[in-house]
């Protein structure tokens, strides 16, 4: 019984510290670990070197995959330079190019303001559909009046871009794509 209650206490001491994720059994039935947003996403919060700007109205979307299943929260993207500008974000299925079946993943956030400063901005309104882990998805942007300028590397996997106004965020990505270089965007969607 005192090894029981010892490692009972040593199990519960690495779960409590973060040194453990662990899966906990209570009365016979498997309890969720869950997702943590200030660390589990959809995207990149990698703070990356390159910058681009996006134009007014334009729609981007760049290959992303979920690192937990839950539900969306609020988007997070890294804004260049110290011009105001503003972005939506919103997230589809994904399976090979961007088309009709590509349908969007619970709504488009608000318009995230940069303010005029460079770097993190979150903000938008929070997005409300569900993601699961591993699976593909499309993380993409539509540019505000100001357009936005924001972080990239390029490396990762071919994005896409389309001149189709985005001022009204489409349900579907069923546009006339054309397809980038390889892109990794300083961009994501917290998971809960």
């Amino acid at each position: 019984m005192k090894t029981l209650l010892v490692t009972i206490c040593f199990i519960l001491t690495l779960v409590v510290n973060g040194l453990c994720e662990c899966t906990v059994m209570v009365a016979g039935k498997k309890a969720a670990a869950g997702c943590n947003p200030a660390s589990n996403e959809v995207g990149s919060r990698t703070e990356q070197a390159s910058h681009q700007t996006m134009g007014p109205g334009a729609i981007q979307c760049y290959p992303v995959s979920a690192d937990c299943s839950g539900t969306l929260r609020y988007p997070s993207i890294m804004h260049y330079s110290t011009g105001a500008d503003n972005v939506k974000i919103g997230i589809f299925t994904r399976s090979g190019a961007p088309s009709s079946g590509s349908a969007l993943v619970g709504n488009w956030s608000g318009y995230i303001s940069s303010g005029s400063s460079d770097g993190w901005k979150t903000g938008g309104d929070k997005l409300t559909g569900s993601v699961t882990n591993a699976a593909n998805y499309y993380l993409c942007l539509c540019g505000g009046t100001g357009g936005f300028d924001f972080y990239y590397a390029a490396s990762g996997s071919t994005y896409y871009y389309s001149t189709t106004d985005c001022g009204s965020p489409p349900s579907t990505l069923d546009l006339s794509w054309t397809e980038g270089s390889n892109r990794t965007i300083s961009a994501f969607v917290g998971i809960e």
